[in-house]
């Protein structure tokens, strides 16, 4: 799989286009930033994806910053 499909594969649940929905975080920390919070549910995405792909990957810490 190409990087390009992982971006396009987590685009989709992000945003919940597609055949692939986004797995709601189950104690995702309330924010009074909205863009803080998008940027936590973008990073969660990624997050998840790559979970579901049954990788085996160690100590991963996934950011998002969507305003760059």
């Amino acid at each position: 799989m190409g990087m390009f499909s992982l971006i396009k594969e987590a685009g989709e649940k992000l945003f919940g286009l597609g055949k692939a929905q986004a797995a709601q975080p189950a104690t995702a920390a309330p924010s009074t930033d909205p863009v803080a919070a998008l940027n936590q549910t973008a990073a969660q995405a990624f997050a998840t994806y790559i979970e579901s792909m049954k990788l085996n990957v160690e100590g991963l810490d996934i950011a998002f910053d969507g305003a760059t």
